[in-house]
């Protein structure tokens, strides 16, 4: 059995994911980081003797940070295969999937390509919005965390599923291109828009421009109105107090 694992993630996934990890290893020592620097702060002979493990986190570990850790690195991905990169849920809910899924694979140079060691799937219900199923995959990543932490205490991994990536990966950039919105956008493309990127991402957010002005989507719970709004197909723009950034 393993006596250390690194984490980086959201800082509120660390409490579930040390208590997760410790009910089947008691003595695991549990080293939880939410960025970059202070994984490069730890201790710089942890590496030699723990698994890292990115549980969905969108930061992007280096190479050389990845080779230093002698029982390798394991991320959990919200999206099937079909969805490598950036905002996979999104992106699933944009081109009409009715199923998705969380996908654990061994971290490599290159973003979401390493061999795939387990994958859960489940169905869209016809009704989500990208914040409910970015939900649902935060709540399936949790459950797929407890059922694969016997495996992952451990110091050598079981054999890899034979699945392969999808040979698109979606980046920031892309999703930021989705969430400006066109001028002669259709009802039908505004709403497959809000379905998918209507909760935004924490830098972009769904925007129009109309008389040089840009105005960005409210739904009911963000609504302003103190604003300046304009409504389109029923949905409620309100000008931006400063001008968001149109690419990445």
């Amino acid at each position: 059995m393993l006596e250390s694992i690194i984490v980086i993630s959201p800082k509120g996934f660390h409490d579930d994911i040390t208590r997760t990890l410790r009910a089947v290893q008691p003595n695991l020592r549990v080293h939880c980081v939410d960025s970059l620097i202070e994984l490069m702060l730890l201790d710089k002979d942890l590496p030699a003797e723990s698994r890292l493990i990115s549980f969905l986190n969108n930061v992007i570990v280096p190479a050389f940070t990845l080779k230093k850790m002698k029982f390798g690195a394991i991320n959990f991905h919200p999206g099937t295969p079909d969805y490598p990169g950036y905002a996979p849920y999104s992106f699933a809910l944009y081109e009409g999937e009715q199923r998705h899924g969380v996908t654990v694979h061994e971290m490599v140079e290159k973003v979401d390509a390493g061999r795939i060691l387990a994958l859960d799937v489940f169905s869209i219900e016809a009704e989500y919005k990208q914040a409910q199923l970015v939900d649902l995959c935060i709540e399936r990543s949790k459950n797929f965390l407890s059922k694969l932490a016997p495996v992952l205490v451990r110091k050598e991994l079981p054999s890899f599923v034979d699945v392969s990536w999808g040979k698109h990966k979606f980046t920031r950039a892309q999703f930021a291109q989705y969430c400006e919105l066109p001028a002669d956008i259709s009802h039908a493309e505004l709403h497959l828009r809000i379905r998918a990127f209507g909760a935004g991402d924490g830098k972009h957010s769904l925007f129009l421009w109309h008389a040089g002005k840009q105005y960005l989507y409210q739904d009911t719970d963000r609504s302003n109105s103190n604003a300046e709004c304009i409504e389109l197909y029923g949905n409620t723009f309100s000008a931006a107090q400063q001008l968001l950034p149109q690419c990445v």
